[in-house]
């Protein structure tokens, strides 16, 4: 699978999240069509590593990070039921000897 196969995979998931917290009609329909998307590449639909690794290209040099979605609320509390923050982490010794670099600098 391509990797542009693998982000329409990867975002059709997250999508599908709202559904079960009672669903957008427009991020219902992105995530429809994200998902005919794939089926037209023959990409898998929900299956995702465990660890999905993020690049980025910066002026010391590639960085590579991986990510933790931590949710908050209740059943009870639909104000928090959406509430995600998204944590990146270094995945390799190269980025976080540069993060650390960067905050040592600053």
């Amino acid at each position: 699978m391509g990797s542009f196969g693998f982000l329409l995979s990867n975002v059709t998931c997250r999508a599908n999240d709202s559904r079960c917290i009672g669903g957008d009609p427009v991020l219902d329909e992105a995530a429809d069509q994200f998902s005919r998307s794939i089926e037209s590449q023959n990409a898998p639909i929900g299956i995702l590593p465990v660890v999905v690794a993020t690049h980025l290209r910066s002026a010391g040099g590639p960085l590579t990070f991986f990510s933790a979605i931590a949710q908050f609320g209740t059943a009870e509390d639909i104000a928090l039921a959406e509430l995600r923050i998204e944590l990146l982490f270094p995945a390799d010794e190269a980025t976080r000897r540069a993060l650390v670099e960067q905050h040592s600098d600053g």
